[in-house]
C-alpha cells in the first residue's frame, strides 16, 4: 500500500502542487484506507459519501478542511486511479471554499418570522418552505393538484437541480393551507400572480418581501428566503432524520450536498422542536420510503 502513497505523492508534486499540500492530501487517503481496510480503488461512491459524513460528524473540522477532504480524494481518483472526470463528478462533486455553513434559524425564530408576515399568501409561502424544505423555485411551481392531503403528502415536480419526490405534510400546515385556499380560492397555480392566477408567481415578489420580514421581525437576512429551506434540514437533521433519508427529502442529487447539514449541525445548539410544529417529525422518522406514484388530481 506504501507504493501508493508515494505515487499520489509523486503525481501531486509533479503538477506543483505546495509542500504544505501533498503530506496532507496523502495522509487524507491514508485515513480513509485506516477507515474501510481496504484499497482505495475497491471503496464505493456510498462508502466515500458515508466516510466524508464521519469526518463531518466526529472531528468537528473547519469548512476549509472539509473541502480539503474532499479535493484530496478527487486528486486520488485523478492521478492515481485515472478515473475520467464524469466518474470524480459521480463519485465526489467538487465543493468550493467559499460555500459557508448553512445560517438557521431557531424554532422560535421562525415563530417569530412568520408572526410578522401580514400577507397571508407569503406566510403560506413561508410556511411550506420552512415545513417541507422546499426550494422557492418548487414552491412556485405547487399546483393544487399536487397536495395529496388524504396522505399527508405533497408531490414535487422535478427540476434541472432537485429531482422529483414527495414529501410529507403535517397536520398543522395542511391546516394552515386550508386556510390560505378558503381566502384565494386558487384553482391551477398554488401560489398564482397577482396580476394574472393563469401565471404562477414570481420568485422575485417572495426575494423581495423575506428581507422585510425578518426585519420586521429582528432577525438577521442570512441567505434570504432559502435560509428558510436551511432551516429546515438543521431541525430535521437535528431530530434524528437520517442523512439519506434527508437527501431524498430535500430532492438532493448528490448525498454529499446534504452532508453540509452535518456539519452545520455540530456548530448549532439550537432546540429538537420544529416552528408551529409544521416539519412532520414523527413521519419523517420511519424506516419506510415514500412511494414513487403520480399524484392524482385533489384540493385542499
Amino acid at each position: 500500500m506504501s507504493n501508493i502513497y508515494e505515487q499520489f505523492a509523486d503525481e501531486l508534486a509533479s503538477r506543483q502542487y505546495s509542500p504544505t499540500t501533498i503530506p496532507h492530501y496523502v495522509g487524507r487517503i491514508k485515513d480513509l484506507v485506516a477507515f474501510y481496510q481496504r484499497f482505495p480503488g475497491e471503496i464505493t461512491r456510498e462508502e466515500l459519501i458515508a466516510y466524508i459524513s464521519h469526518v463531518i460528524q466526529t472531528r468537528k473540522y473547519t469548512r476549509k478542511t472539509f473541502v480539503g477532504i474532499n479535493s484530496a480524494l478527487r486528486a486520488f481518483h485523478r492521478y492515481v486511479l485515472k478515473r475520467s472526470e464524469s466518474e470524480i463528478r459521480h463519485l465526489l462533486p467538487r465543493l468550493q471554499t467559499s460555500s459557508v455553513i448553512p445560517n438557521v434559524y431557531s424554532p422560535s425564530e421562525v415563530e417569530r418570522l412568520l408572526s410578522a408576515t401580514t400577507m397571508p399568501k407569503y406566510s403560506a409561502i413561508f410556511m411550506v418552505m420552512y415545513g417541507c424544505g422546499l426550494h422557492i423555485e418548487e414552491v412556485c411551481n405547487l399546483r393544487v393538484e399536487d397536495l395529496r392531503k388524504d396522505e399527508m403528502r405533497i408531490f414535487i415536480k422535478e427540476t434541472d437541480r432537485l429531482a422529483g419526490r414527495f414529501v410529507f405534510l403535517s397536520h398543522e400546515l395542511r391546516e394552515r393551507l386550508r386556510g390560505y385556499w378558503r381566502l384565494f380560492r386558487p384553482y391551477s397555480w398554488l401560489f398564482p400572480s397577482g396580476r394574472d392566477p393563469s401565471k404562477r408567481m414570481d420568485e422575485t415578489n417572495i426575494h423581495r418581501v423575506f428581507p422585510e420580514v425578518a426585519a420586521r421581525a429582528g432577525l438577521k437576512n442570512y441567505e434570504g428566503v432559502h435560509s428558510l429551506r436551511d432551516t429546515f434540514a438543521v431541525h430535521a437533521f437535528k431530530n434524528g432524520v437520517g442523512l439519506s433519508k434527508l437527501q431524498y427529502l430535500l430532492g438532493h442529487r448528490w448525498s454529499i450536498s446534504t452532508s453540509i447539514y452535518a456539519y452545520a449541525l455540530s456548530h448549532w445548539a439550537g432546540g429538537t422542536r420544529s416552528a408551529l410544529n409544521l416539519i412532520p417529525i414523527e413521519e419523517m422518522q420511519r424506516e419506510e420510503d415514500l412511494l414513487d406514484i403520480e399524484p392524482a388530481h385533489t384540493a385542499l
